[in-house]
């Protein structure tokens, strides 16, 4: 038994992400969900202006505890934590497959060391330091400033429909006490 355990705890990540894993990514409000909707927004899932990478968490290599911890830690000036979306990797080819979307983005493993550096010369394991099961959803180009971006929301659109948004029962006390984020029926 204790082997076992050594075995799991040092897990290695895959660098390539397989499409039965569920993302994670932190929700803010009112940046990215509104109470009175009841809804996610687009800007969970687009990138900021000038930058293509929206931050994930695979959940398949960590916790929910983990998830929250790190979502609650991020700081947001004027918006609070306040929950969890999750979805399945196979979303983004799903997205793909529909009509004027394919190749719009791609979700890539994108570790993390605890000086905050993407890691990329070396294997990743699941106690490593840092956020080895850090992912980004990768925009084929940077949204610009100040010009329409219809079908990046489009995009992020589709991305929430095929999402489950977990709302935390305790935003401000440390660990995931909501229903767990597994939850596989959901996404088939």
């Amino acid at each position: 038994m204790k082997g076992f355990t050594k075995r799991i705890f040092h897990q290695e990540i895959p660098t390539e992400i397989g499409a039965d894993e569920l993302i994670v990514r932190g929700i803010m409000h009112p940046f990215f969900y509104s109470f009175s909707k009841k809804t996610i927004k687009p800007e969970a899932f687009l990138p900021a202006p000038e930058k293509n990478d929206v931050s994930l968490l695979r959940r398949n290599f960590t916790t929910d505890d983990f998830c929250k911890n790190h979502s609650q830690s991020i700081v947001i000036p004027g918006h609070q934590y306040c929950g969890l979306a999750a979805f399945m990797a196979n979303a983004i080819s799903k997205v793909d497959a529909l009509s004027g979307f394919s190749g719009i983005a791609k979700i890539v493993g994108s570790p993390i060391d605890k000086n905050g550096n993407y890691i990329k010369s070396k294997k990743v394991f699941k106690n490593d330091p840092g956020l080895p099961m850090h992912a980004d959803l990768l925009y084929l180009k940077p949204p610009t400033r100040g010009e329409p971006q219809t079908t990046y929301r489009k995009y992020a659109k589709e991305i929430i429909k095929l999402s489950k948004y977990y709302s935390d029962p305790s935003p401000d006390s440390p660990g995931w006490h909501g229903q767990a984020l597994i939850n596989e029926s959901h996404f088939s």
